[in-house]
């Protein structure tokens, strides 16, 4: 399946337009699942998760504002600040308990919301939780960055490149030191929505043994792992990760 099933939408949230990349169609009892890209990087990055969702469920892959083709807000995000600009969006477009699918930051940003917004999320599913109150310090996690690159896809590293100069390294640096400040342990126990934790297996950014905190902390946790997965898991593995996402879905309904 290609990206061509998908189309690009923009909606209005307190005043910043807010892009997506949406496909499928709205079906009585099935949940639309929403994408929730990582660091600076757009929807484009999460185009083919989408593309192999869209056949099955309506899906949306967003730009964070401040990212990609969304508006740029004044002031710098932080997640709760992304997160509520997130449940927003799914009040903007009446998109009800949803199934979000987050990627590092994204992860983080789909637990806020979760947590502060409960009816909005029908499931959680959380990969590449990289930041966030880790153990690992910031520059550990760069470090760890750049171990991923030849690990990942060819075509994501250009595609990075442009998603951060669009965005600006003011804005990128300072929404990772945000999101290093965050502390998604503090929001887990809030999450009632069933949530599955995805770990992959050649992520260096990820902690196996931080995972398996987070799933012992969520009151309705469960843990995958797809081997060889690498960060970029909606870029690298979308099939896989779709397969997942489709029989955590069907085991909740």
């Amino acid at each position: 399946m290609t990206t061509n099933v998908l189309r690009s939408d923009r909606t209005e949230v307190d005043g910043v337009l807010i892009h997506a990349l949406v496909g499928g169609v709205r079906t009585e009892g099935c949940p639309s699942v929403i994408l929730l890209p990582g660091l600076s990087i757009s929807s484009r990055y999460m185009a083919p998760l989408a593309a192999e969702l869209a056949g099955w469920a309506h899906v949306a892959a967003l730009d964070f504002p401040g990212f990609g083709r969304s508006g740029k807000p004044r002031s710098v995000l932080d997640i709760p600040g992304l997160a509520a600009a997130t449940a927003g969006w799914l009040d903007a477009t009446d998109v009800r308990h949803a199934i979000l699918v987050g990627n590092s930051v994204g992860s983080q940003v789909a637990v806020d919301l979760a947590a502060r917004f409960p009816d909005h999320a029908a499931g959680l599913v959380l990969t590449g939780l990289a930041l966030g109150g880790q153990r690992r310090g910031p520059w550990s996690q760069i470090g760890r960055a750049l171990v991923d690159i030849p690990r990942e896809p060819v075509a994501l590293w250009p595609m990075q490149a442009r998603d951060f100069i669009a965005a600006g390294p003011r804005r990128v640096i300072q929404t990772f030191r945000l999101a290093m400040s965050d502390r998604i342990g503090t929001q887990v126990p809030n999450v009632t929505a069933p949530t599955l934790v995805v770990e992959g297996s050649h992520d260096p950014l990820d902690d196996p043994d931080w995972n398996q905190v987070l799933v012992a902390t969520l009151p309705r946790g469960r843990f995958a792992h797809i081997a060889g997965g690498t960060h970029a898991l909606p870029m690298s593995r979308p099939r896989e990760l779709a397969a997942l996402i489709r029989s955590f879905v069907g085991d909740i309904e």
